[in-house]
């Protein structure tokens, strides 16, 4: 949704697939929480926010160690 709005800044998209990825963990839906939060991780990465970039990196982490 957000990645088709002209007005969405790439931080909200960001913001927005960590939200969703957040949410799939909790559902254990474990696959589907992986790539999002692999996405996640890669633009908070392009765009230099280190937090956001260690809090996907840290759930990657936990969702690969509970395989």
């Amino acid at each position: 949704m957000y990645r088709t709005q002209s007005d969405a800044s790439a931080l909200d998209v960001a913001n927005a697939i960590r939200s969703l990825a957040v949410v799939k963990e909790r559902l254990a839906q474990v696959d589907q929480a992986r790539q999002l939060w692999q996405d996640a991780h890669n633009q908070y990465a392009a765009l230099n926010v280190v937090e956001g970039t260690a809090e996907a990196a840290a759930h990657l982490g936990r969702l690969t160690l509970n395989q």
